[in-house]
């Protein structure tokens, strides 16, 4: 069964800059009450799945914003709680 999160992960590489979308849904998530370990969990559940379908470009952008996250991404890195 999907989660809600890997639904709105799905939705988020649908849009025009997915990157800026999953930014965002990050820090949505986040606001309402997720925390930054829960939602990372999810992340890299969504990002183990787009590796096993060989889907690069989607991992790479997935990845980018792990980093942003865990705050690996200096100038882009997100203060979730």
């Amino acid at each position: 069964m999907e989660s809600i999160i890997a639904k709105r992960i799905k939705k988020a590489f649908l849009t025009e800059f997915p990157s800026e979308s999953l930014r965002q849904l990050a820090i949505d998530l986040n606001k309402d009450g997720i925390s930054k370990e829960s939602i990372l969990k999810e992340f890299y559940e969504f990002d183990a799945f787009l590796i096993e379908e060989r889907r690069d470009s989607e991992v790479d952008i997935l990845e980018d914003v792990i980093e942003m996250m865990a705050g690996y991404y200096v100038g882009r890195n997100l203060d979730l709680k």
